[in-house]
């Protein structure tokens, strides 16, 4: 039947607006910093816990998304949302600050009930063009926040950047309970059986594990770079202000080319050499990004190719999964999703770590581990195919 193009965009939009909430903090990291009067380290902590909270929101609100009605749900979470953005615009301090950045990070999960919600109301021909076109406007969304975030707070201060971002969000429930249409349940388990039933999918599905793991370690990289770049691009060599951090996530753009991109190669029946192709695309990006610790061009396109690698996984990722099983979306989305965030979450945390104790040079040694190690996963499962053809041949 497929779904119309209007409502697609509109859950583009709506993904981007909401997930964009756990991205403004990250070129404010000076401002914040000076403002609670809180070293690097501890302003880290408020982009872990954002990832932190996203993380438990995954495991323990996305699943509900096949259990109950998802448009009510999903107006519901991003109510809780808006009053979180309220407590970190208005926080008088770090500890505030962090305890509402958890309260936002479990809520605006409300974005990963819309991507299966997407896919679920795509026909099968149309599934990874339209998986592909929401997820592109989540990347932009992902893009214009850290942009957005920077010029606010040079015109308004930081705090005006929450402020934005809950009024957005507030605008982004009232369409979604508009547009799109009511959708009965999809399963009748109770919420502790539905909890399990992630981890049985888990157990059953090898593509969802091997997916689990390309994600896992594609977003860990992700967030190394961009936990640590504030700090990078705010002191010597650069000395650049908020307005020009933010500007400079715009280099990412081919994050959200690569999205749509991918999501065709998938419904080709490409995603393998795809996944390798972005994978190697991640590691090759950091020899760019060590050498743009004093050059700024080669800073741009290093970033430019770690997202492009990055985004490109996680669409053809997505694309695999949600295929698995109609019934499921949400619980396949929410083992995908939780893995994903959980080490985006570990990745911003050894990031700044990395950064307090050697630098941008360690911090490009650490981001370089993962897309090696995402590397070294897509050449052993090479190895297992070609394996598993002359078995097949001669059986």
């Amino acid at each position: 039947m497929g779904i119309p193009r209007r409502v697609v965009f509109t859950m583009a939009f709506a993904t981007g607006a909401v997930v964009a909430n756990l991205y403004y903090a990250q070129p404010l990291e000076d401002a914040l910093a000076t403002a609670f009067h809180a070293s690097t380290g501890q302003i880290g902590l408020i982009i872990t816990l954002l990832q932190v909270g996203y993380a438990i929101g995954l495991a323990t609100l996305v699943p509900l998304g096949d259990l109950v009605e998802r448009r009510r749900l999903m107006v519901i979470m991003l109510g809780v949302a808006v009053l979180g953005l309220i407590g970190m615009a208005a926080a008088p301090g770090l500890a505030v600050e962090c305890s509402a950045a958890v309260l936002v990070g479990v809520t605006v999960v409300a974005a990963q009930v819309i991507v299966p919600f997407a896919a679920h109301l795509a026909a099968e021909s149309e599934r990874g063009r339209v998986v592909g076109t929401v997820m592109s406007g989540l990347l932009i969304g992902i893009l214009l926040s850290r942009s957005v975030a920077g010029f606010v707070a040079a015109l308004a201060g930081w705090r005006a950047v929450f402020g934005l971002g809950a009024l957005l969000t507030a605008i982004v429930a009232g369409l979604l309970w508009r547009e799109l249409p009511a959708h009965p349940p999809a399963t009748s388990l109770r919420y502790p059986a539905l909890l399990r039933s992630v981890l049985r999918l888990i157990a059953q599905e090898p593509v969802l594990r091997v997916r689990m793991l390309y994600g896992a370690l594609s977003f860990a990289t992700f967030s190394v770079f961009w936990t640590s770049s504030g700090f990078l691009l705010a002191r010597p060599p650069y000395h650049w202000s908020q307005a020009a951090i933010g500007a400079f996530a715009l280099v990412g753009a081919a994050g959200a080319v690569a999205a749509k991109f991918a999501g065709g190669l998938a419904d080709k029946g490409r995603s393998v050499p795809a996944t390798g192709a972005f994978v190697l695309a991640m590691a090759l990006s950091w020899v760019l990004l060590a050498l743009g610790g004093h050059n700024a061009i080669a800073l741009l396109i290093g970033v430019a190719g770690l997202d492009l690698g990055v985004q490109g996984t996680h669409i053809t990722n997505q694309s695999l999964v949600y295929a698995l099983r109609q019934d499921a979306r949400s619980r396949l989305n929410t083992a995908y999703m939780t893995s994903y965030f959980l080490a985006g979450a570990i990745g911003s945390a050894l990031s700044a770590l990395a950064y307090a104790s050697g630098g941008w040079a360690a911090v490009c040694v650490l981001g370089a581990v993962f897309p090696v190690l995402a590397c070294l996963v897509w050449l052993a499962e090479a190895a297992l195919r070609r394996r598993a053809r002359p078995a097949s041949a001669t059986g």
